[in-house]
């Protein structure tokens, strides 16, 4: 009975977490040069990650990467 409990309360709080990140997201996308900022700031992220995967210090084809660390 306790791991059905641990369960339900783990998947409540998994969907309470991506409710509030989608509330932020719409708040964020509603306002223009906020969420510009964000799209520019994602866009460096990428090409960041392929620049690593390009000289070989992650696979992005494994979840944990070369290292283990999750990207």
């Amino acid at each position: 009975m306790q791991d059905i409990l641990d369960e339900a309360v783990e998947l409540y709080r998994r969907q309470l977490f991506l409710e509030k990140a989608n509330a932020a997201f719409a708040t964020l996308r509603m306002q223009p040069e906020a969420w510009a900022v964000e799209e520019e700031e994602e866009e460096r992220r990428r090409s960041e990650r392929a620049s690593w995967d390009a000289k070989g210090l992650i696979c992005l084809s494994h979840p944990a990467g070369r290292f283990g660390w999750w990207i």
